[in-house]
């Protein structure tokens, strides 16, 4: 894996940004890529004259890196099972400032290079011909500019292009200059901060296990440099209002308010007050990882000393949740505690009521304990007892620290339901980070290998947990018993894209109709057509609420979904 030319590898690399000693300071993080099956806790290496330190206490690990093969084995030591995606600082931390070994946006205090990160589209993802094409352009664009780049960077998603300086840059440049190059080549929005990590090359991103995708140089041209200004120069100006909100690493609540409302939104839509709220806290969270849906971070109690990042804090509820101390607070209980005057003020803005959403969710909420139907029986007692051992067990293994007493009884809880099997709706309200999924897994794998005859249909929000959760149960048993279903997209069906549908649904599904795809008459493998036949075969159906939604409206014009899948209403949930 690590056998490259002397001249090509990461470490000659790391020397055009950081010195031919390594002697700037600089971060290597290591992040799990999205989407695997085992768990790996973020970690962060600062190297600092050639020297690794690591942690919070910025240890001295009494190792250091003097070429290539150095690291390589610190890398390979520190990347448990070989399952993380491996990142770099191009830009300098200010050693002596650092609270720890990660680095932050105000820790820096040395410029290397501009850089750009280019996307593409998620519909190209899935054609690797249409990827690299588009990949191909992209280069392309970047070499045809007056301002050719130092480095061409090839990633499995997209392509980095670096621009080496030449003398010592301003910090208040760097994201103007970042905005424009954003601005020109439609880059990654969010790849203007300082202490941006991006993807060290010739190491792999291990999305997939069994397809690793090794990050390259496809253009190694180093001694191209250029002063901050001669960059400037090249590309079009930024509005004034835009370079005014860029210039300061910190913004102000409502700088920050202003520049997020003036650009595009991302994804998730979040309007410009929640996104700068967001914002404020990760200045004081500062996460290992993050989500569109959340953020990971070590706790922030001063009661808890926390050596594991056990916090979820969810970015659209703003709730805030420890596994470790078992906190459990909406966010402008935190900030009042802690004195976060910032989030404070931007909460008085927004007038957001947090707590009256997850109010709601508590009033329908129901007690087990007090229930007569829920009562378990021995042998139900038994089996919920072993279901809960490994729960408890798996818990400890993923999280390093056992479940405080308010996890167990939501696991006690949800795991009772699960066991009795009662045709009713009951609603048991859980903590971001809290198990579910772990949960019912578990109890899947186990009703399965007990019961020969059971079946269930489970509805997650997200295929990507419906693919990994189907996997994950399969790897268990030892064989297929668990079948991923997930709704229709635009990008993967191309007779839609061909025919100029309007893409509301999948129109295999509507073989008795005049307008029905081709594909069902070409014995072509069209996903979508097979599920609706494959999955009677397995007793374990994992879907999207999407999949669920189009299999009652697509196939049956209505809200109710029978037939194969047994009798279920969309208005009961």
């Amino acid at each position: 894996m690590f056998e490259l030319s002397e001249r090509y590898n990461a470490f000659t690399f790391l020397q055009y940004f950081h010195g031919k000693d390594l002697e700037h300071t600089f971060e290597i993080r290591l992040l799990q890529d999205p989407g695997g099956l085992l768990v790996a806790y973020p970690r962060s290496l600062l190297i600092h004259r050639g020297e690794i330190y690591t942690g919070k206490e910025k240890r001295n690990t009494n190792s250091k890196i003097k070429s290539w093969s150095d690291l390589s084995e610190v890398i390979s030591k520190h990347n448990e099972h070989g399952i993380m995606g491996v990142f770099f600082t191009p830009n300098s931390p200010y050693f002596e400032q650092m609270g720890g070994s990660h680095s932050r946006d105000l820790d820096i205090n040395r410029i290397s290079s501009q850089f750009v990160d280019i996307d593409a589209p998620k519909q190209l993802r899935r054609d690797k011909q249409a990827l690299e094409s588009w990949k191909e352009r992209q280069v392309e664009r970047l070499l045809n500019h007056q301002m050719l780049p130092s480095f061409i960077i090839d990633t499995k998603n997209g392509v980095h292009g670096y621009y080496l300086l030449s003398d010592e840059a301003e910090l208040d440049l760097f994201r103007p200059i970042q905005a424009q190059l954003v601005e020109c080549f439609e880059g990654d929005k969010a790849c203007i901060n300082e202490s941006r990590v991006m993807r060290l090359p010739y190491f792999n991103h291990i999305k997939n296990a069994l397809e690793p995708f090794m990050t390259t140089v496809k253009v190694w041209n180093p001694e191209r440099r250029y002063s901050q200004r001669e960059i400037m120069e090249s590309f079009p100006a930024l509005k004034e209002e835009v370079k005014r909100s860029l210039t300061s690493i910190r913004p102000t609540n409502h700088e920050i308010v202003e520049q997020v409302n003036a650009t595009e939104q991302p994804e998730k839509s979040y309007d410009g007050k929640h996104i700068a709220i967001i914002e404020a806290v990760k200045n004081h969270l500062d996460p290992t990882s993050e989500t569109d849906e959340k953020l990971r971070c070590r706790c922030c109690l001063p009661e808890h000393p926390d050596k594991k990042p056990s916090v979820w804090f969810s970015k659209e509820t703003f709730w805030y949740h420890c596994s470790g101390c078992g906190a459990n607070i909406p966010l402008d209980e935190l900030a009042t505690s802690l004195k976060w005057k910032d989030v404070i003020d931007l909460l008085n803005i927004s007038r957001l009521d947090i707590a009256e959403s997850v109010k709601k969710i508590r009033d329908k909420a129901i007690d087990v304990s007090s229930m007569p139907e829920l009562e378990l029986t021995d042998d139900e007692k038994a089996i919920k007892q072993q279901i809960l051992d490994d729960v408890l067990r798996k818990f400890e293994e993923e999280l390093g620290q056992s479940p405080n007493s308010n996890y167990v009884r939501q696991f006690e809880d949800l795991i009772t339901i699960l066991v009795k099997k009662l045709p009713a709706e009951f609603l048991v309200p859980m903590q971001m980070g809290g198990g579910k999924s772990l949960v019912t897994q578990i109890f899947i794998i186990e009703m399965v290998k007990l019961d020969p005859d059971f079946g269930l249909i489970l509805v997650v929000e997200r295929k990507e947990n419906v693919r990994r959760i189907a996997k994950t149960i399969n790897k268990a048993v030892r064989k297929e018993i668990a079948y991923p279903m997930y709704g229709f997209e635009k990008e993967e069906c191309q007779s839609n894209e061909l025919h100029g549908t309007d893409f509301i649904r999948c129109m295999s599904s509507k073989v008795w109709k005049k307008n029905r795809c081709a594909y069902t008459f070409r014995d072509v493998d069209c996903k979508y057509y097979r599920q609706k036949f494959e999955f009677k075969q397995y007793p374990v159906i994992i879907m999207t609420h999407q999949r669920m939604y189009l299999e009652a409206v697509c196939l049956l014009g209505n809200t109710s979904i029978s037939s194969g899948m047994g009798d279920y209403s969309l208005e009961q949930g």
